[in-house]
């Protein structure tokens, strides 16, 4: 037994070494084939049978045998080609293919794929190559409040497709247009405090809003704004309209030439830069309506017929028509961008379903703060195509009896993106104002309804019941209520022609103190109504007093008086010189140095009528909520001038006032007011007319784009990748394919370049990972085992032999 088992060792030797020889083989004949993974034949010691020795019992063992063929997936070399469509992944994962009328799945790293006639994207054999097909449908909604937007690692996906991985095909052969739905500026603004160009010293957030006239071409002058920029934007038919956004800076604080306060902005942080923008379209284009009552989706038809911002038959056009959105951006110290407000046309309206906002659009009311998109984006709508209620973010449709209300506007709103998201709930600061009342013109009110206006001196009456009026006083000695005006000198009422700036009294009596722009002066009925500019004490009375070349006097009952002897006598003055008004005939002539000269002291008023007795004009305020009319300024005391007179600014509380967003996300692209000079440093928008598909491209995550005639390249779909936690489980199906088993595991679904996938590479091909020099030292090591166990089965035949021979 013992020969004839060697032999059997021998054989095992042969024939383990013969199918080693197959797969270096096969590895040799696949060093072309691509995507081919090699594979190597492990050996493992066979049985083990016991003998007894003399030190005990042994083992003798029976040969080898095939143990394991393992494959080696490391990655092949990649080889350009010529072919968008030749695919290799750099790194892990298989692409999965369909075989053609079945819904068997197979793995390959074969990357050779084509178009085929029905544009689909397959390999020689006719598998299809399966990915995500991407929803190119671009449809915005509005934000609940529930979501949080924030911009963590979590929330960023390298997925770009949706739904279940199927076949890639090119169906969107032909693209329909698509509406703009997002606007994007990245503006580089300055902060040097010389960009405000249009200013409003009672409502300086709006002054760009206010000063817009669509009827005027342009809308707005060349110089009324710091900078601006434009995009084309698309409608829903694919038609292009010219979107622009005007920026002006907007002085936190202003004062007039003296230093007084115009305005101010107040608790806004040191350092703060505001620049107020409005989006707008050319007024002719706007097709939005307001005012109309029971549309009736079926017939096309109103219960009351809208009025058009733009042209209306009947009112013609609305000054604000054109403009779609108003706010400000807030920069800190740094330049960046920390907050901005949003507001656009009957954002807080409430009309019922079928029915437009009411509000008339050159009302300041009437533009309320924004809703957001789920995005955390303000937003606006562009209606270029006259839709029936996409007129305001606030209107609803009810397209059937007892129907359920749907946003119409909801198709056709536009996100305003300046690189800062709203991700706080609600959406806005301040939802409510307390406010100065205005009338349809925007200006100021009383509590009679009386138009004001506002400058340093405080209130004042634009209109009844006195134009320019800052109110009325009792004048001095009593009579009749006068209106009271201002100047640089301070308040006064008039006195026939002249200005009444205060009293004072002067010889026991009340005079009106008057001025000549310099000094103040009364009237002296003693001394034929002149005009006295000066007063002296005489006797511990004020008394006036004049000035000529000889000095001041005050008139004593013999004349002009220029002083006193320490006597107590009175000087006088004639041809001869000063005289002692002694009754002395001739005159007691005297020197200078003999009496004391009169001290004059400048005539000044003691009491002004604005701060005592005056009735001041108050506008009437009134607590609503938040809209362009809430930034009006608000006027009250701010100090004194130097001669006592109140001073008065108008201000705005930047903490309670604007309704800025109650939570930021600030991206990397976000505008900046940090540059030297006005740029536009990026813009977009996401919207295109329609085109025909004239190339493909695939990027590394494995994205197929169309490219379009239109000039747009848009992502269609994103190639799947799977992946094995056990490759050696794989099973070779022939033809570069491999399929799942039990023992691979179930595959692991993946999007080039994410979570361990490689990366996707276009114009290249995966090659053999075969590599010859080792084949060539397998073949060889392969062989010699061979021959050295064919010599094995030889030499025990000789032993045989030998054994047969001992038998002669």
């Amino acid at each position: 037994m013992g020969l004839s088992a060697s032999m059997w060792t021998s054989v095992s030797g042969l024939l383990s070494h013969g199918q080693k020889m197959n797969v270096v083989g096969n590895n040799i004949a696949n060093v072309s084939t691509l995507g081919f993974k090699s594979q190597r034949m492990d050996f493992n010691d066979y049985l083990y049978r016991g003998i007894g020795t003399t030190s005990g019992p042994s083992q003798i063992g029976a040969g080898a045998s095939v143990y394991a063929i393992l494959g080696d997936f490391s990655q092949g070399s990649l080889e350009s080609t010529n072919s968008v469509t030749d695919l290799a992944i750099d790194g892990n994962g298989f692409f999965q293919v369909r075989k053609p009328n079945s819904k068997q799945m197979y793995y390959t790293r074969a990357g050779d794929f084509y178009f085929n006639k029905d544009r689909e994207l397959q390999n020689p054999e006719g598998y299809l190559l399966q990915g995500w097909k991407v929803n190119n449908e671009k449809k915005l909604t509005f934000n609940s409040g529930a979501t949080n937007l924030g911009n963590t690692d979590l929330s960023k996906s390298a997925y770009v497709g949706s739904g279940t991985p199927t076949d890639i095909v090119l169906d969107s052969w032909n693209i329909i247009p698509q509406q703009t739905t997002n606007v994007t500026f990245t503006m580089g603004l300055t902060n040097d405090g010389k960009g405000d160009r249009t200013t409003s010293n009672t409502s300086p957030m709006t002054a760009l809003f206010d000063l817009w006239d669509a009827s005027s071409k342009p809308p707005l002058a060349d110089t009324a704004y710091a900078t601006q920029s434009s995009i084309d934007v698309y409608d829903e038919g694919g038609g292009t309209h010219t979107l622009t956004v005007y920026y002006d800076q907007v002085d936190a604080r202003k004062t007039d030439s003296n230093g007084n306060t115009i305005y101010d902005i107040k608790g806004l942080p040191a350092g703060y830069t505001i620049y107020e923008y409005l989006v707008t379209i050319p007024p002719s284009e706007d097709r939005r309506s307001y005012g109309g009552e029971g549309y009736n989706a079926a017939t096309n038809t109103w219960t009351k017929e809208p009025t058009k911002f733009y042209d209306d038959p009947i009112t013609g056009t609305n000054k604000q028509a054109g403009v779609l959105m108003s706010g400000v951006m807030i920069f800190d110290a740094s330049g960046q961008l920390v907050n901005q407000t949003a507001y656009s046309y009957g954002a807080t309206e409430t009309p019922t379903a079928n029915n437009q906002v009411a509000v008339n659009p050159s009302e300041k009311s009437s533009w309320q703060p924004t809703r957001t998109s789920s995005n955390g984006l303000p937003v606006f709508s562009a209606n270029f195509s006259g839709q029936p209620l996409a007129n305001s973010v606030s209107e609803t449709m009810q397209t059937s009896v007892g129907g359920t209300p749907v946003s119409q506007v909801q198709n056709y709103i536009t996100e305003l993106d300046f690189g800062l998201k709203n991700i706080g709930n609600p959406a806005w600061n301040n939802p409510t104002a307390t406010a100065v009342k205005t009338n349809s013109l925007g200006q100021p009110v009383d509590t009679g309804g009386n138009a004001l206006g506002m400058d340093k001196y405080g209130y004042y009456y634009l209109g009844a019941p006195e134009p320019g009026s800052y109110g009325t006083a009792t004048p001095v000695g009593g009579g009749a209520a006068e209106p009271v005006y201002a100047d640089s000198t301070g308040y006064y009422y008039k006195n026939g022609a002249n200005k009444v700036y205060g009293s004072a009294s002067v010889n026991g009596a009340t005079v009106e103190a008057m001025s000549n722009g310099s000094s103040y002066y009364f009237i002296d009925a003693a001394n034929g109504n002149a005009n006295c500019y000066n007063t002296t004490v005489v006797g511990g009375n004020t008394v006036p007093a004049y000035q000529d070349s000889y000095g001041y006097y005050h008139i004593g009952a013999n004349g002009p008086v220029y002083g006193q002897t320490p006597g107590g006598v009175d000087v006088l003055h004639d041809s001869g010189g000063y005289y002692l008004d002694d009754g002395t005939v001739p005159h007691n002539y005297i020197t200078t140095s003999d009496f004391t000269a009169i001290t004059a002291t400048a005539f000044k008023p003691t009491a002004y009528t604005a701060p005592t007795d005056a009735s001041r004009p108050v506008a009437d305020t009134e607590t609503a909520n938040s809209s362009l009319a809430s930034l009006t300024t608000m006027s009250r005391v701010s100090g004194t001038s130097p001669t006592g007179v109140p001073v008065f600014e108008n201000v705005i509380n930047y903490g309670t006032t604007i309704p800025t967003m109650t939570a930021v996300e600030r991206q990397e692209y976000a505008s900046v007011a940090n540059t030297t000079s006005y740029t536009v440093q990026n813009r977009t928008q996401d919207g295109y007319a329609s085109g025909t598909l004239s190339n493909v491209n695939i990027d590394n995550g494995g994205v197929v784009y169309g490219i379009y005639s239109n000039g747009k390249t848009i992502p269609l779909y994103q190639i799947a990748l799977y992946d094995f936690q056990n490759h050696q489980g794989l099973y070779r199906e022939g033809g570069n394919l491999f399929s799942a088993t039990n023992d691979s595991g179930e595959p692991q679904l993946g999007v080039a370049g994410d979570n361990g996938f490689g990366k996707t590479k276009a114009y290249n091909i995966e090659q053999s990972n075969v590599d010859m020099t080792t084949e060539f030292v397998q073949m060889i090591s392969t062989q010699r085992g061979f021959q050295a166990n064919s010599k094995g089965i030889t030499t025990v035949d000789t032993m045989l032999e030998t054994v047969i021979g001992m038998k002669r």
